[in-house]
């Protein structure tokens, strides 16, 4: 998994969202890590991101505790040639943001696959 990681320079983004989709690009960007690419074909990894259907408490309930509702997302990070999964998580919504849906969790989603990258990589790689 390691070598993978560290033979990988680009990633292509799959998103539900434009809301998602930009806040997962420009952290990614900042980061600095890998160079997102448009389609599947130039992508060493591939992010997918969807919604999660996984509520614990009825939207009444949320409503009445004063929390509006949000979306949970997973996240799946493969790497392309060899299909093999390297990464994944799922997010809870954060009910109290006023964000729009989904910028909460793509923020957390993507900090914990920059700690993930950099962790499995040793941290050796350079930043573009």
């Amino acid at each position: 998994m390691r070598k993978l990681l560290v033979r990988s320079k680009t990633l292509c983004l799959v998103m539900p969202n434009d809301t998602v989709a930009v806040e997962v690009t420009e952290k990614l960007t900042a980061w600095g890590r890998l160079t997102l690419v448009p389609s599947f074909p130039g992508a060493d990894l591939i992010m997918e991101i969807a919604r999660a259907v996984e509520p614990l408490k009825t939207i009444s309930e949320f409503r009445d505790e004063g929390f509006e509702r949000g979306t949970a997302f997973t996240a799946r990070v493969w790497h392309r040639r060899s299909g093999v999964e390297l990464w994944s998580t799922s997010k809870g919504a954060n009910w109290r943001s006023s964000e729009p849906d989904g910028a909460w969790s793509a923020r957390q989603i993507t900090e914990e696959f920059e700690k993930f990258f950099d962790n499995a990589a040793g941290g050796g790689l350079p930043r573009k």
